[in-house]
Protein backbone atom coordinates (compact mmCIF):
# COMPACT_ATOMS: atom_id res chain seq x y z
CA UNK A 1 0.00 0.00 0.00
CA UNK A 2 1.69 3.44 -1.18
CA UNK A 3 -0.05 6.28 0.95
CA UNK A 4 1.64 9.37 -0.52
CA UNK A 5 2.78 10.33 -4.23
CA UNK A 6 2.09 9.23 -7.65
CA UNK A 7 2.75 5.83 -8.75
CA UNK A 8 3.51 4.68 -12.17
CA UNK A 9 2.83 0.92 -13.64
CA UNK A 10 6.79 0.62 -13.81
CA UNK A 11 7.09 1.37 -10.22
CA UNK A 12 5.54 -2.34 -10.10
CA UNK A 13 6.12 -4.41 -13.29
CA UNK A 14 9.40 -4.94 -15.34
CA UNK A 15 9.76 -4.88 -19.12
CA UNK A 16 11.29 -8.18 -19.99
CA UNK A 17 11.72 -8.64 -23.68
CA UNK A 18 11.78 -11.92 -25.61
CA UNK A 19 11.70 -12.78 -29.43
CA UNK A 20 12.56 -10.08 -31.59
CA UNK A 21 9.55 -7.60 -31.40
CA UNK A 22 8.01 -7.25 -28.40
CA UNK A 23 8.11 -7.28 -24.55
CA UNK A 24 5.79 -8.54 -21.46
CA UNK A 25 5.66 -6.96 -18.20
CA UNK A 26 6.71 -9.39 -15.32
CA UNK A 27 5.59 -8.16 -11.55
CA UNK A 28 8.58 -6.75 -9.42
CA UNK A 29 10.36 -8.86 -7.28
CA UNK A 30 9.06 -7.70 -3.19
CA UNK A 31 12.32 -6.38 -2.29
CA UNK A 32 11.77 -3.43 -5.05
CA UNK A 33 8.11 -3.19 -3.93
CA UNK A 34 9.28 -2.61 -0.50
CA UNK A 35 11.76 -0.46 -1.45
CA UNK A 36 8.96 1.96 -3.12
CA UNK A 37 6.90 1.34 -0.22
CA UNK A 38 10.02 2.57 2.31
CA UNK A 39 10.47 5.78 0.11
CA UNK A 40 7.21 6.79 0.48
CA UNK A 41 7.01 6.41 3.95
CA UNK A 42 3.78 7.43 6.07
CA UNK A 43 1.47 4.60 6.21
CA UNK A 44 2.69 3.00 3.54
CA UNK A 45 3.55 -0.77 3.38
CA UNK A 46 4.39 -4.01 1.84
CA UNK A 47 3.48 -7.60 3.57
CA UNK A 48 4.83 -10.44 2.02
CA UNK A 49 3.76 -12.76 4.36
CA UNK A 50 6.98 -14.75 4.15
CA UNK A 51 7.65 -15.07 8.07
CA UNK A 52 4.83 -17.67 9.41
CA UNK A 53 5.10 -16.73 12.91
CA UNK A 54 4.72 -13.49 12.15
CA UNK A 55 2.59 -13.34 9.26
CA UNK A 56 2.12 -9.15 9.22
CA UNK A 57 5.45 -8.07 9.01
CA UNK A 58 6.03 -4.96 7.10
CA UNK A 59 8.98 -5.57 4.94
CA UNK A 60 9.66 -2.06 3.88
CA UNK A 61 11.63 0.43 6.63
CA UNK A 62 8.21 1.87 7.52
CA UNK A 63 7.56 -0.94 10.10
CA UNK A 64 3.76 -0.66 9.68
CA UNK A 65 3.09 -4.64 11.18
CA UNK A 66 -0.34 -5.96 11.03
CA UNK A 67 -1.77 -8.05 13.68
CA UNK A 68 -2.77 -11.25 11.90
CA UNK A 69 -6.61 -12.18 12.50
CA UNK A 70 -7.66 -15.89 11.71
CA UNK A 71 -4.86 -16.28 9.65
CA UNK A 72 -1.81 -19.03 10.43
CA UNK A 73 1.03 -20.54 8.91
CA UNK A 74 -2.00 -22.95 7.05
CA UNK A 75 -2.67 -19.71 4.75
CA UNK A 76 1.22 -19.39 3.63
CA UNK A 77 1.43 -20.20 0.00
CA UNK A 78 4.84 -19.83 -1.96
CA UNK A 79 3.33 -19.56 -5.00
CA UNK A 80 3.08 -15.08 -5.57
CA UNK A 81 2.89 -13.29 -8.80
CA UNK A 82 6.60 -13.05 -9.43
CA UNK A 83 6.96 -17.12 -8.89
CA UNK A 84 4.31 -18.76 -10.26
CA UNK A 85 3.42 -22.66 -9.64
CA UNK A 86 0.74 -24.66 -11.14
CA UNK A 87 -2.74 -25.25 -10.19
CA UNK A 88 -5.68 -27.91 -10.61
CA UNK A 89 -7.59 -25.78 -13.52
CA UNK A 90 -10.80 -25.80 -13.18
CA UNK A 91 -11.10 -24.46 -16.63
CA UNK A 92 -9.27 -27.69 -18.25
CA UNK A 93 -11.88 -30.26 -16.37
CA UNK A 94 -14.74 -31.95 -15.53
CA UNK A 95 -17.36 -29.49 -14.09
CA UNK A 96 -18.02 -31.27 -10.96
CA UNK A 97 -14.31 -31.89 -10.59
CA UNK A 98 -13.99 -27.80 -11.00
CA UNK A 99 -16.89 -26.91 -8.41
CA UNK A 100 -15.03 -29.21 -5.50
CA UNK A 101 -11.64 -27.65 -5.69
CA UNK A 102 -10.03 -26.35 -2.77
CA UNK A 103 -6.93 -24.76 -1.08
CA UNK A 104 -6.10 -22.59 -3.65
CA UNK A 105 -7.49 -25.44 -6.60
CA UNK A 106 -4.79 -27.69 -4.84
CA UNK A 107 -7.02 -29.80 -2.98
CA UNK A 108 -9.60 -31.98 -4.87
CA UNK A 109 -12.49 -33.77 -3.86
CA UNK A 110 -13.48 -37.14 -5.57
CA UNK A 111 -16.77 -36.61 -6.66
CA UNK A 112 -16.82 -37.86 -9.78
CA UNK A 113 -15.87 -41.07 -11.05
CA UNK A 114 -12.52 -41.23 -12.89
CA UNK A 115 -13.36 -38.26 -14.81
CA UNK A 116 -10.13 -35.40 -15.09
CA UNK A 117 -8.55 -32.55 -14.39
CA UNK A 118 -5.66 -30.92 -15.49
CA UNK A 119 -3.13 -28.44 -14.28
CA UNK A 120 -2.60 -24.78 -15.18
CA UNK A 121 1.49 -24.99 -16.77
CA UNK A 122 2.04 -27.40 -18.80
CA UNK A 123 6.08 -29.17 -18.87
CA UNK A 124 6.65 -28.29 -22.53
CA UNK A 125 8.78 -31.00 -23.96
CA UNK A 126 11.79 -30.78 -22.57
CA UNK A 127 13.10 -30.93 -18.81
CA UNK A 128 13.17 -32.84 -15.74
CA UNK A 129 10.23 -32.34 -13.62
CA UNK A 130 8.91 -33.43 -9.98
CA UNK A 131 5.63 -33.59 -8.61
CA UNK A 132 3.78 -35.05 -5.42
CA UNK A 133 0.16 -36.03 -4.81
CA UNK A 134 -1.00 -36.96 -1.13
CA UNK A 135 -3.96 -39.54 -0.46
CA UNK A 136 -5.78 -36.89 1.37
CA UNK A 137 -8.58 -39.70 2.18
CA UNK A 138 -8.96 -43.01 1.06
CA UNK A 139 -12.30 -44.98 0.62
CA UNK A 140 -12.80 -48.76 0.22
CA UNK A 141 -9.33 -48.86 -1.74
CA UNK A 142 -10.77 -47.31 -4.74
CA UNK A 143 -8.10 -44.92 -5.27
CA UNK A 144 -7.08 -42.23 -7.85
CA UNK A 145 -5.42 -42.31 -11.25
CA UNK A 146 -2.56 -39.69 -11.38
CA UNK A 147 0.01 -38.83 -14.38
CA UNK A 148 0.59 -36.56 -17.74
CA UNK A 149 -1.63 -36.30 -20.56
CA UNK A 150 -0.65 -35.03 -23.92
CA UNK A 151 -1.04 -31.00 -24.79
CA UNK A 152 -1.86 -31.64 -28.06
CA UNK A 153 -5.54 -33.80 -28.42
CA UNK A 154 -8.03 -31.63 -30.23
CA UNK A 155 -11.25 -33.41 -28.63
CA UNK A 156 -9.78 -34.05 -25.03
CA UNK A 157 -12.39 -36.32 -23.26
CA UNK A 158 -12.55 -34.80 -19.09
CA UNK A 159 -15.39 -38.18 -19.18
CA UNK A 160 -12.22 -40.69 -18.66
CA UNK A 161 -9.25 -41.36 -16.66
CA UNK A 162 -6.07 -40.60 -18.04
CA UNK A 163 -4.43 -43.67 -20.06
CA UNK A 164 -7.33 -44.63 -21.67
CA UNK A 165 -7.05 -45.22 -25.24
CA UNK A 166 -5.88 -43.12 -27.91
CA UNK A 167 -9.05 -43.29 -29.68
CA UNK A 168 -10.99 -41.96 -26.99
CA UNK A 169 -8.68 -39.17 -24.95
CA UNK A 170 -5.31 -38.93 -26.37
CA UNK A 171 -1.97 -39.96 -24.96
CA UNK A 172 -1.30 -40.39 -21.33
CA UNK A 173 0.71 -42.44 -18.85
CA UNK A 174 -0.70 -42.30 -15.53
CA UNK A 175 -0.30 -44.47 -12.18
CA UNK A 176 -3.31 -46.05 -10.03
CA UNK A 177 -3.04 -45.73 -6.95
CA UNK A 178 -4.50 -49.54 -6.33
CA UNK A 179 -1.60 -50.78 -7.69
CA UNK A 180 -0.98 -50.26 -11.88
CA UNK A 181 -0.58 -48.36 -14.16
CA UNK A 182 -1.40 -47.32 -17.99
CA UNK A 183 -1.04 -46.19 -21.07
CA UNK A 184 -3.47 -45.88 -23.73
CA UNK A 185 -6.22 -48.32 -21.85
CA UNK A 186 -3.38 -51.17 -21.03
CA UNK A 187 -2.81 -51.64 -17.56
CA UNK A 188 0.81 -52.93 -16.52
CA UNK A 189 3.19 -53.23 -13.42
CA UNK A 190 -0.05 -54.96 -11.74
CA UNK A 191 0.29 -54.92 -8.03
CA UNK A 192 2.78 -52.70 -7.33
CA UNK A 193 0.91 -52.00 -4.01
CA UNK A 194 -2.00 -49.84 -2.54
CA UNK A 195 -1.43 -46.79 -1.28
CA UNK A 196 -3.44 -45.61 1.92
CA UNK A 197 -4.48 -41.99 3.40
CA UNK A 198 -1.65 -39.89 4.17
CA UNK A 199 0.72 -41.76 2.07
CA UNK A 200 2.31 -39.20 -1.14
CA UNK A 201 2.82 -40.18 -4.44
CA UNK A 202 5.89 -38.96 -6.04
CA UNK A 203 6.21 -38.68 -10.02
CA UNK A 204 9.54 -37.62 -11.76
CA UNK A 205 8.72 -36.51 -15.73
CA UNK A 206 12.28 -36.87 -17.64
CA UNK A 207 11.19 -35.05 -21.17
CA UNK A 208 14.69 -34.85 -21.98
CA UNK A 209 15.08 -38.65 -22.53
CA UNK A 210 11.01 -39.42 -22.47
CA UNK A 211 11.08 -41.81 -19.39
CA UNK A 212 8.68 -41.14 -16.33
CA UNK A 213 8.38 -42.80 -12.68
CA UNK A 214 6.18 -43.04 -9.71
CA UNK A 215 7.10 -43.52 -6.59
CA UNK A 216 5.63 -43.66 -2.50
CA UNK A 217 6.83 -42.23 0.63
CA UNK A 218 10.16 -41.64 -0.84
CA UNK A 219 11.05 -44.39 -2.55
CA UNK A 220 10.35 -45.05 -6.26
CA UNK A 221 8.75 -47.84 -7.58
CA UNK A 222 10.55 -51.34 -8.92
CA UNK A 223 13.78 -50.10 -7.78
CA UNK A 224 13.62 -46.68 -10.43
CA UNK A 225 15.87 -44.12 -9.80
CA UNK A 226 15.02 -40.79 -11.75
CA UNK A 227 18.95 -39.47 -11.13
CA UNK A 228 20.48 -42.03 -12.97
CA UNK A 229 17.79 -42.48 -15.71
CA UNK A 230 17.45 -46.53 -14.73
CA UNK A 231 14.44 -48.17 -14.50
CA UNK A 232 11.85 -46.22 -15.31
CA UNK A 233 8.14 -47.55 -15.85
CA UNK A 234 7.36 -45.86 -19.12
CA UNK A 235 9.09 -44.56 -22.18
CA UNK A 236 7.03 -41.95 -23.41
CA UNK A 237 6.41 -40.42 -27.08
CA UNK A 238 9.01 -38.60 -28.06
CA UNK A 239 8.82 -34.36 -29.29
CA UNK A 240 5.46 -34.21 -27.31
CA UNK A 241 4.32 -31.72 -25.02
CA UNK A 242 2.21 -33.12 -21.79
CA UNK A 243 0.74 -31.71 -18.53
CA UNK A 244 -0.09 -33.09 -15.27
CA UNK A 245 -3.58 -34.08 -14.30
CA UNK A 246 -5.72 -36.09 -12.18
CA UNK A 247 -8.40 -38.41 -12.23
CA UNK A 248 -10.07 -39.63 -9.18
CA UNK A 249 -12.91 -42.12 -8.09
CA UNK A 250 -16.15 -40.72 -6.81
CA UNK A 251 -14.62 -41.41 -2.93
CA UNK A 252 -10.96 -40.33 -2.83
CA UNK A 253 -9.90 -37.04 -2.11
CA UNK A 254 -6.08 -35.70 -3.44
CA UNK A 255 -4.13 -32.91 -2.47
CA UNK A 256 -1.30 -31.80 -5.59
CA UNK A 257 1.85 -30.37 -4.29
CA UNK A 258 3.84 -28.43 -7.24
CA UNK A 259 6.51 -27.12 -4.79
CA UNK A 260 4.11 -24.61 -2.98
CA UNK A 261 3.91 -26.73 0.00
CA UNK A 262 4.87 -30.16 1.65
CA UNK A 263 2.66 -29.74 4.35
CA UNK A 264 -0.41 -30.30 1.93
CA UNK A 265 -2.49 -27.47 3.56
CA UNK A 266 -1.53 -28.39 7.31
CA UNK A 267 -2.56 -31.80 7.10
CA UNK A 268 1.34 -33.14 7.70
CA UNK A 269 4.80 -31.82 9.18
CA UNK A 270 6.52 -29.62 6.46
CA UNK A 271 9.85 -31.67 4.34
CA UNK A 272 11.05 -28.34 3.37
CA UNK A 273 12.81 -30.06 0.52
CA UNK A 274 13.57 -27.57 -2.40
CA UNK A 275 14.88 -28.82 -5.89
CA UNK A 276 18.46 -28.09 -6.89
CA UNK A 277 17.85 -24.56 -8.00
CA UNK A 278 16.95 -23.77 -4.09
CA UNK A 279 13.43 -23.21 -5.09
CA UNK A 280 9.99 -24.91 -3.95
CA UNK A 281 8.76 -26.93 -0.83
CA UNK A 282 8.38 -30.92 -1.33
CA UNK A 283 7.98 -33.62 1.09
CA UNK A 284 10.49 -35.76 -0.50
CA UNK A 285 13.81 -34.81 -1.87
CA UNK A 286 13.97 -34.19 -5.60
CA UNK A 287 16.33 -36.22 -7.81
CA UNK A 288 19.21 -35.19 -8.58
CA UNK A 289 18.65 -32.75 -11.71
CA UNK A 290 14.91 -32.45 -10.83
CA UNK A 291 12.84 -29.19 -10.86
CA UNK A 292 9.92 -28.16 -9.78
CA UNK A 293 7.71 -26.68 -12.58
CA UNK A 294 7.58 -23.03 -12.06
CA UNK A 295 7.78 -19.12 -13.96
CA UNK A 296 11.41 -19.12 -12.20
CA UNK A 297 12.46 -22.81 -13.63
CA UNK A 298 10.96 -22.29 -17.48
CA UNK A 299 13.19 -21.29 -19.95
CA UNK A 300 12.23 -18.13 -21.64
CA UNK A 301 10.80 -18.31 -25.10
CA UNK A 302 12.51 -17.49 -28.03
CA UNK A 303 9.74 -15.91 -30.11
CA UNK A 304 6.43 -14.45 -29.49
CA UNK A 305 3.47 -14.64 -31.64
CA UNK A 306 3.97 -10.56 -32.89
CA UNK A 307 7.82 -12.47 -34.76
CA UNK A 308 5.63 -14.02 -36.77
CA UNK A 309 2.24 -12.56 -36.67
CA UNK A 310 1.54 -9.06 -36.41
CA UNK A 311 -1.14 -6.23 -37.23
CA UNK A 312 -0.34 -2.62 -37.94
CA UNK A 313 -2.70 -0.01 -38.62
CA UNK A 314 -1.72 3.11 -40.76
CA UNK A 315 -3.00 6.13 -42.07
CA UNK A 316 -3.03 6.66 -46.08
CA UNK A 317 -1.25 9.60 -47.83
CA UNK A 318 -2.66 9.25 -51.35
CA UNK A 319 1.17 9.59 -52.61
CA UNK A 320 2.13 8.07 -55.80
CA UNK A 321 4.89 5.06 -56.37
CA UNK A 322 6.26 7.68 -58.55
CA UNK A 323 6.70 10.01 -56.13
CA UNK A 324 8.08 7.70 -53.39
CA UNK A 325 4.70 5.84 -52.10
CA UNK A 326 3.76 5.28 -49.27
CA UNK A 327 6.32 3.20 -46.70
CA UNK A 328 4.06 1.82 -44.11
CA UNK A 329 6.51 0.05 -40.97
CA UNK A 330 6.00 -1.23 -37.42
CA UNK A 331 5.31 -4.16 -38.72
CA UNK A 332 8.56 -5.86 -36.89
CA UNK A 333 9.62 -8.23 -39.50
CA UNK A 334 9.72 -8.15 -43.37
CA UNK A 335 5.99 -9.87 -44.79
CA UNK A 336 5.88 -12.99 -46.89
CA UNK A 337 1.83 -11.70 -46.52
CA UNK A 338 -0.04 -8.57 -46.03
CA UNK A 339 -3.66 -8.59 -45.99
CA UNK A 340 -4.82 -4.54 -46.08
CA UNK A 341 -8.42 -3.29 -45.78
CA UNK A 342 -9.38 0.32 -46.22
CA UNK A 343 -11.30 0.93 -42.43
CA UNK A 344 -13.06 3.79 -43.43
CA UNK A 345 -14.57 2.72 -47.22
CA UNK A 346 -16.32 -0.44 -48.23
CA UNK A 347 -13.17 -1.11 -50.60
CA UNK A 348 -12.43 -4.61 -51.42
CA UNK A 349 -9.63 -6.63 -49.23
CA UNK A 350 -6.42 -6.60 -50.78
CA UNK A 351 -4.03 -9.39 -50.74
CA UNK A 352 -0.46 -9.14 -51.56
CA UNK A 353 2.42 -12.34 -51.20
CA UNK A 354 6.05 -13.18 -51.71
CA UNK A 355 4.62 -16.00 -54.10
CA UNK A 356 3.16 -14.69 -56.79
CA UNK A 357 4.95 -11.35 -55.99
CA UNK A 358 4.43 -7.65 -55.63
CA UNK A 359 1.40 -6.02 -57.78
CA UNK A 360 -0.29 -9.16 -57.82
CA UNK A 361 -3.97 -8.83 -55.77
CA UNK A 362 -6.27 -10.92 -54.73
CA UNK A 363 -9.72 -9.88 -53.05
CA UNK A 364 -10.99 -12.28 -50.72
CA UNK A 365 -14.71 -10.70 -50.63
CA UNK A 366 -15.60 -11.11 -53.95
CA UNK A 367 -14.49 -14.11 -56.79
CA UNK A 368 -12.89 -11.90 -59.09
CA UNK A 369 -9.36 -13.08 -60.94
CA UNK A 370 -6.10 -11.96 -59.90
CA UNK A 371 -5.41 -8.43 -61.12
CA UNK A 372 -2.06 -6.49 -61.93
CA UNK A 373 -2.25 -3.24 -59.58
CA UNK A 374 0.85 -1.22 -60.82
CA UNK A 375 -0.12 1.94 -57.98
CA UNK A 376 -0.99 -1.24 -55.28
CA UNK A 377 1.77 -2.90 -53.16
CA UNK A 378 5.12 -2.91 -54.86
CA UNK A 379 7.75 -3.58 -52.51
CA UNK A 380 7.76 -5.78 -48.99
CA UNK A 381 10.49 -4.34 -47.14
CA UNK A 382 12.21 -5.07 -43.49
CA UNK A 383 10.25 -3.75 -41.48
CA UNK A 384 6.44 -3.45 -43.73
CA UNK A 385 5.99 -2.91 -47.05
CA UNK A 386 5.43 0.27 -49.69
CA UNK A 387 1.70 1.19 -51.35
CA UNK A 388 1.72 3.61 -54.19
CA UNK A 389 -2.04 5.77 -54.35
CA UNK A 390 -4.33 2.84 -55.15
CA UNK A 391 -8.01 3.72 -53.43
CA UNK A 392 -8.29 0.30 -51.84
CA UNK A 393 -4.27 0.34 -50.07
CA UNK A 394 -3.69 4.45 -49.78
CA UNK A 395 -6.47 6.95 -50.28
CA UNK A 396 -5.44 10.48 -48.45
CA UNK A 397 -6.50 10.60 -45.01
CA UNK A 398 -8.49 7.63 -45.13
CA UNK A 399 -7.32 4.47 -42.12
CA UNK A 400 -6.12 1.04 -42.81
CA UNK A 401 -5.39 -2.26 -41.07
CA UNK A 402 -2.88 -5.15 -42.50
CA UNK A 403 -2.42 -8.43 -41.23
CA UNK A 404 1.22 -9.62 -41.96
CA UNK A 405 2.74 -12.93 -41.94
CA UNK A 406 6.39 -13.73 -41.90
CA UNK A 407 7.28 -16.79 -43.81
CA UNK A 408 11.38 -17.49 -45.24
CA UNK A 409 11.16 -14.49 -46.93
CA UNK A 410 12.18 -16.57 -50.13
CA UNK A 411 10.56 -19.17 -52.24
CA UNK A 412 11.51 -22.22 -53.66
CA UNK A 413 10.27 -25.09 -55.99
CA UNK A 414 9.47 -28.66 -55.47
CA UNK A 415 8.56 -31.17 -58.04
CA UNK A 416 5.94 -33.67 -56.64
CA UNK A 417 4.89 -36.72 -57.76
CA UNK A 418 1.96 -34.81 -59.47
CA UNK A 419 2.71 -33.29 -62.40
CA UNK A 420 2.45 -29.56 -61.13
CA UNK A 421 5.71 -28.03 -59.24
CA UNK A 422 4.72 -26.38 -56.07
CA UNK A 423 6.30 -22.63 -54.91
CA UNK A 424 6.28 -21.70 -51.67
CA UNK A 425 7.47 -19.74 -48.64
CA UNK A 426 7.80 -21.50 -45.87
CA UNK A 427 8.52 -20.18 -42.07
CA UNK A 428 10.57 -22.27 -39.33
CA UNK A 429 8.80 -25.18 -37.71
CA UNK A 430 5.07 -24.31 -36.25
CA UNK A 431 4.56 -21.20 -38.03
CA UNK A 432 3.03 -19.98 -41.11
CA UNK A 433 3.72 -21.12 -44.87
Amino acid sequence: SIQSGDVAVTDFLDSFTYGTNGSQFVPKANADVAALASTAGGNSFCLDFANSSDLGNDISSNNNDFSPTSMAAVNQSTNTPSLVFPVLNAIDSDPALAANLKFGNRLGDGVSDWDSIFSTLPMGKTGKWYFEVRVHTEAAGNGFVAGIHDTTTTSRNYANYIGNSTATFGLGYALYTVGSTYSNNVEIHKSITTLAAGDVVMMAVDLDNNKIWWGENGTFYLSGNPATGANPMYTLEADTEYVFGMSPSSQEDYFVNFGADSTFGGAVSAGNNADENGIGDFKHAPPSGYLCLCSANLTAPEFQGADFFNTNLYTGNGTAIGSGGKAVTGVGFKPDWSWIKNRDAADSHSLYDLVRGTTKQLESDNGAAETTEAESLTTFGTDGFTVGSLAQVNTNTEDYVSWNWLGSNSTSTTSPAGSLASTSTVASAGHFS
